[in-house]
């Protein structure tokens, strides 16, 4: 081997030894083990997530009184026995087993089990009665109801299941408590026209109007009225449109048709 070849060797190991150094360097310099305290790119209008991606919001529970309207109690019932008298007694006069007997719990204190001991998260419901409300937040989820209480079940995420257990819950009792009733609509919500429906048009009125004049039984004079006030809806309904379409033919934007496109 002479001495050309053997420099080659050499220099292609130098080579390989800087191109070495060099990537580990980039590598040290632009690949980081914790995340940079400043993004490298900065996105107006974007939050940064905080750290862990931040505590989830708890979802908004639907009131309880609609659901309880279409509840079904076996069902609730056939739940009750199959998921929650591992740890609770339900019959009148019942031992604790786990947790307290459910023996007329809707509307009795959170305390309402003498002798029991309960978490320390519930002292501060103390005296305060199990309302359906109450219910459904608590059996939605215990944990957010009362952080740190002992109940370690997660919770009934099924609104209509949720709904079906209060409902067999309420009538444990020797006087059940009468069921919420929904809120009815406002008045302006039942006067409100439906979605994507279009209020009656001052023709629509006018002739009701001549209809309830024709009807021999009307003797206020409400059809005259009513016809009166179509009239009065449907000229101011067309009076913009006359207008346009007179600013349309002097302009000469018409169509074939001698109509104005509008």
């Amino acid at each position: 081997m002479d001495s050309m070849d053997v420099n080659k060797a050499v220099a292609a190991v130098l080579v390989a030894g800087i191109a070495f150094f060099i990537t580990g360097l980039l590598g040290d310099n632009f690949i980081f083990d914790k995340p940079p305290a400043k993004p490298p790119i900065s996105i107006p209008n974007v939050e940064a997530p905080t750290e862990g991606g931040g505590a989830p919001q708890p979802a908004v529970l639907p009131p309880i009184a609609p659901l309880l309207a279409s509840a079904n109690i076996q069902k609730g019932q056939q739940f009750v026995d199959q998921v929650c008298s591992a740890c609770h007694s339900f019959n009148k006069g019942g031992k604790p087993i786990v947790g307290p007997n459910l023996y007329g719990i809707v509307g009795s204190p959170h305390d309402h089990e003498a002798g029991f001991n309960y978490s320390p998260a519930l002292e501060k419901f103390k005296g305060q009665p199990w309302t359906f409300e109450a219910l459904n937040k608590w059996l939605d989820d215990p944990q957010t109801y009362a952080p740190g209480t002992r109940m370690t079940y997660t919770g009934v995420k099924n609104n209509q299941t949720r709904a079906d257990v209060i409902d067999y819950l309420h009538t444990l009792s020797d006087n059940p408590e009468p069921l919420p009733k929904p809120e009815a609509p406002t008045a302006a919500a039942e006067h409100a026209p439906a979605s994507g429906t279009a209020p009656a048009s001052g023709t629509q009125c006018r002739d009701l109007g001549r209809g309830l004049r024709n009807d021999q039984s009307d003797s206020h004079g409400a059809g005259d009225r009513c016809q009166a006030v179509g009239a009065a809806c449907t000229r101011s309904w067309l009076l913009p449109r006359r207008r346009r379409m007179s600013r349309a033919w002097s302009s000469g934007r018409s169509s074939g048709l001698g109509l104005p496109w509008i």
